[in-house]
């Protein structure tokens, strides 16, 4: 999801030889949790799934980016929320709340 929060990535984020993979990492992990907000993940998504050049693409990208919110979602579940919010400061509005599958 580090396109949400605008972060371009190339193949170098792969490179864990001569350390791409973790400049990459580094990047991802710098971002504060209130920049992903459920308007950006929409964003994201809408840009993501017009970037598709036919139907098929089209619907093989709805698709990715459903499992993809749905998975990040499940970070933010009431089980695991219980768990981090002693130890994390979540906010208010949290990244996936709304957001519902194309």
């Amino acid at each position: 999801m580090s396109d949400v929060v605008g972060i371009k990535s190339d193949k170098s984020r792969f490179d864990y030889r001569k350390g791409g993979n973790l400049k990459w990492t580094a990047k991802v992990e710098a971002v504060l949790l209130e920049r992903v907000t459920p308007d950006a993940v929409d964003r994201w998504r809408h840009d993501y799934v017009a970037r598709a050049e036919s139907p098929e693409m089209i619907r093989k990208k709805k698709t990715s980016a459903n499992s993809l919110i749905r998975q990040a979602k499940a970070l933010f579940s009431s089980n695991v929320k219980k768990r981090v919010s002693e130890i994390l400061n979540l906010p208010e509005q949290l990244p996936f709340d709304g957001i519902e599958n194309f």
